[in-house]
């Protein structure tokens, strides 16, 4: 009797782990199918590079693609994509791609990259000013200013873009730099900014000419004065 009883015992021990394990597997096939990368967006600089990609996924395998020539994508393994950018050539626009993930296993599941790089002409850099010009505002005319001409001031504008921000270091012989720093107010593809601080009560349009030459002209509400500064990068002399 003790030896059927056991028996019987043992098989219900193994119909309730069989059901347990069904229960599992149902829970598992239940999990919702998840495909991601991050970070979902890069701002890359005009000269381009490598970036890394994160993908989170619970399926067996994901695949993925551009339809840009500038991008270039490598699988480094199941969780990572190395993404390489081309440098943006000079007198081209403000350009943006897409990289597209997929899984082959689920219909209609993907997740995408939104690549934006500069233009090829870039502000950050070193600008000789080749002119300095000012005026009063009652005035329409822009007059070589004083002290460039007395002291012919070599004047460089260091300029980089940070988090909305442009810090602008400005280099003048026999002066201590100068740094200020600007709020981007807006901003246009093709080289168009507009700046302003608080702290000097200015504000500066900057027209990227060209790749090699830019302008700006401010006006201090404090002097109630404009100037305007024609600069060249000072490796382009």
């Amino acid at each position: 009797m003790k030896k059927r009883f056991a028996i019987i015992a043992l098989g219900a021990c193994s119909v309730l782990l069989s059901i347990y394990g069904c229960e599992q597997e149902s829970v598992i096939e239940k999990e919702d199918p998840v495909l991601s990368a991050a970070p979902a967006s890069l701002e890359v600089p005009v000269e381009g590079g490598e970036f890394l990609v994160s993908v989170e996924c619970n399926l067996e395998s994901w695949e993925m693609g551009t339809e840009q020539e500038w991008i270039t994508l490598e699988k480094l393994n199941d969780m990572t994509i190395k993404l390489t950018v081309s440098e943006n050539p000079a007198e081209q626009p403000y350009r943006t791609g897409t990289v597209n993930i997929m899984s082959p296993e689920v219909e209609g599941l993907s997740s995408s990259i939104i690549i934006s790089q500069q233009e090829g002409y870039t502000l950050e850099g070193d600008w000789k000013a080749l002119a300095i010009y000012d005026k009063s505002s009652n005035s329409d005319t822009w007059d070589l200013a004083n002290d460039y001409v007395s002291l012919g001031i070599d004047a460089h504008y260091i300029m980089d873009l940070q988090e909305n921000k442009l810090t602008m270091t400005v280099n003048m012989e026999n002066v201590e730099p100068l740094e200020q720093i600007f709020d981007i107010v807006s901003y246009e593809p093709g080289g168009s900014f507009t700046v302003s601080s608080e702290e000097e009560e200015a504000q500066y349009d900057i027209s990227l000419l060209d790749s090699d030459n830019l302008e700006f002209i401010g006006y201090s509400s404090f002097l109630d004065t404009y100037s305007k500064i024609v600069c060249v990068r000072a490796d382009a002399q």
